[in-house]
């Protein structure tokens, strides 16, 4: 589903336009514009409860998905 953007905008993200020379970690060329890697962690009644942005972060995508499940863990633990 591409919707130009407007779901990432809803949240505060901005999306970047396409770069000449960009790639992805596989380096196959991205042709179209991107967003930086940001997770959001919602809590149960939907309150975001942590954001993880590669921009601000400076995680790399296997630190990203590590950390994210920290969170995750830690807030089902809370629960118990």
């Amino acid at each position: 589903m591409n919707t130009g953007g407007k779901i990432a905008a809803s949240y505060g993200l901005e999306m970047f336009p396409a770069r000449a020379g960009a790639a992805d970690v596989r380096g196959v060329e991205i042709g179209h514009g991107f967003i930086p890697r940001t997770t959001f962690v919602i809590a149960r009644g939907g309150r975001i409860v942590a954001t993880l942005s590669s921009d601000t972060d400076h995680l790399n995508p296997v630190e990203h998905v590590q950390e994210s499940l920290a969170i995750v863990r830690q807030l089902s633990a809370d629960k118990r």
